[in-house]
């Protein structure tokens, strides 16, 4: 087989064909490849950060109705605290309440009555509470115990 050998102005048209039409269009479809791919990435990024800044809300708003049942049950608790300080003091005021009524009621019951009285005349209240009573109910009382 013969090879074929290409003339000079053949050699030049395909050069120039090649620089006219394939360099150019190449260049120019790299160029429109790069710009789109910026573009679709550009996009990509676009619709991310937006599922990321919703779902950032929705993680915002389950911290803040925690943050809310935080504060909520803090409240409670020290409410329950305030409450349970105040049944301790009350039960303490009941237990020396009832001490001072068992020793008045162990004077009662082994019958001394004086120490009893001395008791009561130490509470101002009582002596105020006696200044009260008319003197003849006084008389029918000390009558009746036979004094």
């Amino acid at each position: 087989m013969s090879e074929t050998v290409l003339t000079p102005e053949a050699k030049n048209a395909i050069r120039t064909y090649v620089l006219t039409f394939v360099i150019p269009s190449g260049v120019l479809l790299t160029i429109v490849s790069g710009a789109l791919g910026y573009v679709v990435s550009g996009l990509a990024q676009i619709n991310a950060t937006a599922e990321a800044v919703k779902s950032l809300g929705e993680a915002q708003k389950y911290a803040l109705s925690a943050a809310g049942a935080a504060a909520e049950a803090k409240a409670r608790a020290t409410a329950a605290a305030v409450e349970a300080a105040k049944s301790q003091t009350k039960a303490s005021d009941t237990a020396s309440y009832l001490l001072t009524v068992k020793d008045q009621v162990d004077k009662v019951l082994t019958g001394h009555y004086e120490e009893l009285a001395k008791t009561f005349f130490g509470i101002k209240e009582f002596r105020d509470s006696i200044q009260t009573i008319p003197q003849h109910e006084i008389s029918e009382i000390n009558a009746k115990f036979g004094r």
